[in-house]
Formats: structure tokens, sequence, C-alpha cells
């Protein structure tokens, strides 16, 4: 099963939903593929879902799904995986983690992706300070979704609180 191929195959029909063909992958005889709204919008569950229609008979007719698989069509999700150097381009600015390898073993970077081009990424890590890695030295690596301040317990919305008291 070529992923670019499939690649190729399902970019258009990505966009004739106004979707953006994110990422293709193959793990065994499941074959995931990652849309996402233009520009990086959400995508809508009934966008997804006539993308995976076609996607399906296309992938069928062109007979290039390598036999029986399984095709599983959603969003990237909020932590994305970050596999190419595209990848890396659009996520410039947010909160990664990287795994490069290296000849001691594997090491973890986290921080905040501050360049990335077709060579290399470059990180400022909360710990190490800024890092520049290249890119066949990445093991994965993904964006982190970050939360924000968890509200104070007992305060509830205190907006509402006052709305109640002036009734």
């Amino acid at each position: 099963m070529d992923t670019q191929r499939i690649a190729d195959l399902a970019r258009p029909l990505a966009e004739a939903e106004s979707l953006e063909l994110y990422d293709v992958e193959r793990l065994g005889n499941t074959l995931r593929i990652s849309l996402s709204g233009v520009g990086g919008s959400s995508a809508g569950i009934d966008e997804l879902e006539s993308v995976s229609r076609a996607i399906s008979l296309a992938l069928d007719e062109a007979e290039i799904g390598g036999g029986a698989y399984v095709l599983e069509v959603s969003t990237p999700g909020v932590e994305r995986k970050l596999r190419t150097p595209e990848h890396f381009s659009m996520a410039v600015g947010e909160t990664v983690s990287v795994t490069i390898r290296t000849p001691e073993g594997r090491r973890r970077l986290h921080g905040e992706l501050v360049a990335a081009d077709h060579d290399k990424v470059t990180v400022f890590d909360v710990d190490a300070g800024e890092v520049i890695v290249a890119f066949a030295d990445i093991d994965k690596a993904k964006t982190i979704f970050e939360w924000g301040p968890a509200p104070k317990p007992g305060k509830g919305n205190q907006s509402s609180s006052r709305n109640k008291a002036s009734s």
C-alpha cells in the first residue's frame, strides 16, 4: 500500500469538501487518513464522512488499497503527530514534544518549536534552552495541547452569582 499514491488520490477528494490532507499513515492493515479544515480550521463530521466514503470508493476502484484494509478518516486531533517538514513548519510557535535519536540512545525535548525547515527544527527546550535538531535525527514528535489554568475551587461562575443577587 503506497502511502504517496493514496495521498495523491485522497487530496483532491478532501479539497472537494474544503478540507486539507494532513497525513496518510499505514499501520498493519489499517490506513489512517487525517484531514483538517483549510488553514488548520476544524473539519466537520459530515465532511469527514463524505470524504471517507469517496476515498473508500476511489481506493477500491484504483485497486491500491493493498488487499483487505481498515480505513480510518479523522482530524489530526489537538495533539498532532509531526512527521513531515511541512507538519513542523505549520506548528512553529506551538509547544511540542520531540524524541530524537542520539549515539547515547533517545532524548526527549519539550518546549516551543521556534523554527523549522526541510533540514532541521529548532526547539526552545524548557531544560536545555535552544536545541537545533536535524530532521533525520527525529524519532517522533507531536504538538502538546496546553490546558488553561483550572478554576479555583469554590469560586464558581461569579458573574451569574452577582446576577442572582441583584434579581
